[in-house]
Order: C-alpha cells, then structure tokens, then sequence
C-alpha cells in the first residue's frame, strides 16, 4: 500500500496511551562544541547513558565522524537533553546525516533540534534507524534535511514523535518527512508532520502508523 499525498492524515487509535520518557538519573554536562559533543557520545556508547547539551548552543559538523553520520552510531540507549540546542551540518560541509541507530541501539531526543543533515542518494537526511533500532523525539524539531527516502528520518526500526515537529524537510524519491522499510513501527502523537510545500497536519492523538503501511510507506 502506498500513500502519495504529501502529507498523510491518519485516524488515531481507541485507548492508545504513551508510556513516560525513560531518562537516567545522572545526565553529563557536554560543552558547546561539535567535538565535546561526539566524545560525550563515545563514552555513554557502550553502556548507554544521558548527556545534557548547553542551553541555546549549535552544535555544529564540519565534517562527517564515520561513513555518511556525522556523530557515532548509536549502538547503546542514549538520551540527549537539548534544553533548545541544535546539532546542524554545516552549510559547507559534505553531506552527511546527523545520526544512525543500529539494532539494539535506542536514542532520545528531548527538546533538541536536528537541521541541516544531507545524504545524496541514501536514506534518512537527519536520522537513519536500523531494524531493531529505536527513535523517540520528545519537544524537538527536524527541519531543512534531505534524503532519496525519508528527508527527515528514515526507519525500519521503531520511532515514537511526541510533541514534536517534522517540518520543512525534503526527499528525491518519497517521504519527505517520515520513510519507513517493511518492519518499521512508527507512533505520532501530538506532533507536526509536513514537507516544505504541503500544509501543517497536527496530529492531536496517538497513531500507530505499522497499521497504515505495507511494506515501503511513507510519510
């Protein structure tokens, strides 16, 4: 089944409910630094972790850390609390997406904005989650990211998109805000989903988007 319109409108589930954000206790400190940063990522990588960003700073990649990922892949469950920081490509750098998810990984996104991030003819231009991989987006915003599938995040694991918002993201084959492969689960709740041309669509309950896809669907 695939879905066309560029933006999708879905009907939520009866009795859905979302569980609380799980963050550790203890949250490290990571000066505003894109290097501060991917070190602070190297040393929760294993364990897993929490790492509190400076307040307002752009962390900002001048070039990417491994393959096409600007950051380490995230291999552990690690939580990020942006307090309104932005971790971007920049404007110059090669392209790059921000962050990949690999099978057992788990990352979240608490009110942090991901912009800029860029793969030519790949998947997923700000987040690319492996099978068995897993995204929430608690408070953030994914904008101004482009990709062949999934401007913005590209799944075949599970995301969960709470109060957040995709907007303003682009894709050369189909969805340009969410893309998802044959095993992805994908929950929006409370959450703006639009590409750059196509109006806003608050998504005011929760969605279980696993019973609106087969296969390659998209957002």
């Amino acid at each position: 089944m695939r879905f066309t319109s560029k933006v999708c409108t879905v009907v939520a589930l009866a009795g859905a409910a979302l569980g609380p954000v799980a963050t550790p206790a203890v949250a490290a400190p990571v000066t505003c630094s894109a290097a501060a940063l991917k070190r602070a990522i190297e040393r929760v990588n294993t364990v897993g972790g929490t790492l509190d960003l400076q307040a307002g700073c752009v962390y900002r990649l001048a070039q990417a850390d491994n393959g096409a990922n600007g950051l380490p892949v995230i291999r552990a469950d690690v939580t990020v609390n942006g307090n309104g920081a932005t971790i971007e490509r920049a404007a110059y750098a090669s392209a790059f997406r921000i962050f990949q998810v690999k099978r057992g990984g788990k990352l979240t996104l608490n009110r942090v904005t991901l912009r800029n991030g860029r793969v030519d003819g790949a998947n997923g231009g700000a987040v690319l989650v492996d099978p068995g991989g897993a995204l929430t987006l608690q408070d953030s915003v994914i904008t101004g990211s482009s990709a062949a599938k999934g401007g913005a995040v590209y799944t075949q694991g599970s995301i969960s998109v709470r109060n957040s918002q995709i907007v303003g993201n682009t894709a050369t084959e189909v969805g340009n805000s969410i893309g998802t492969g044959s095993s992805a689960a994908v929950i929006v709740s409370n959450s703006t989903v639009a590409d750059q041309e196509g109006p806003s669509v608050n998504l005011g309950n929760t969605v279980e988007m696993g019973d609106l896809f087969d296969g390659d669907g998209f957002l």
